[in-house]
């Protein structure tokens, strides 16, 4: 995602965002700090599902880590 690939990049988004949520999080986390001192942020999606076919595909075109039951199982 591009919104965390550099600490311009969240700083935009701490500034840009109406979710107040969001910019809290972004800062209890040091998320800028982190990104600076070379951190990379990855992507984790759990499910205690299957994933089907549509799941599949839509992950494919994804960076994300994606855990279903059966991959939790294995």
């Amino acid at each position: 995602m591009q919104w965390f690939k550099d600490v311009e990049s969240v700083q935009k988004l701490q500034t840009s965002s109406t979710n107040e949520a969001l910019r809290h999080r972004l800062t209890d986390l040091s998320i800028e700090s982190k990104i600076a001192h070379g951190n990379t942020v990855i992507f984790v999606y759990v499910t205690n599902k299957k994933f089907d076919n549509n799941a599949t595909e839509y992950l494919a075109t994804t960076n994300f880590d994606a855990y279903d039951i059966v991959r939790i199982s294995d």
